[in-house]
């Protein structure tokens, strides 16, 4: 009976143990605000010397979106509108369910430093989460050959198509 005894008050503490950790595993941090921007790449050699999209859209958890444009997009100028709390929460999960905080803050397409140095002047898409407690920013080249892009994520693929997507259904109003 002793050793029954024994068994169980070692059982239990296990159990009592393991419950204690699967209660610290946390929740991802509350993302506040998700920044999808394309930034052009400069041409050396040709007058103006730009070429490639130039935007940023900015939704926060607050309903607030914020848009951008300067080159080559539908939308020159400043935008604003408001995103629906569902929408937001929808970015939020797929985030969390691609696990963005995975992700390589800077991609390289070019393994040459010669080649990285050249990469500088192209044209870039950067993802920026910004969490409670911190930030997360993912680079990487916009134009790229059709081997290249194989090479990208496709976890970030799909996040960066979800936010291009949540956008288009924006009602975007042009602001002064």
């Amino acid at each position: 009976m002793k050793s029954f005894l024994v068994f169980l008050l070692i059982t239990l503490t296990m159990l009592v143990a393991s419950l204690d950790a699967s209660a610290q595993i946390q929740s991802p941090p509350t993302i506040n605000e998700i920044v999808l921007e394309e930034t052009a790449g400069l041409k050396l050699t040709a007058p103006g010397g730009f070429y490639g999209t130039a935007f940023k859209l900015t939704l926060n958890r607050d309903g607030m979106a914020l848009y951008a444009g300067s080159r080559n997009v539908k939308l020159i100028g400043s935008y604003q509108a408001t995103i629906s709390t569902d929408e937001f929460e929808e970015l939020v999960k797929l985030l969390n369910a691609r696990d963005y905080s995975r992700i390589p803050d800077l991609i390289q397409a070019s393994a040459t430093a010669d080649a990285a140095a050249t990469d500088a002047l192209k044209p870039r898409t950067n993802l920026i989460i910004t969490y409670e407690g911190g930030r997360k920013t993912i680079s990487h080249l916009t134009e790229l050959s059709p081997t290249e892009r194989e090479k990208l994520p496709k976890a970030l693929l799909e996040i960066e198509r979800a936010i291009l997507d949540a956008s288009a259904r924006i009602k975007w109003r042009e602001v002064e």
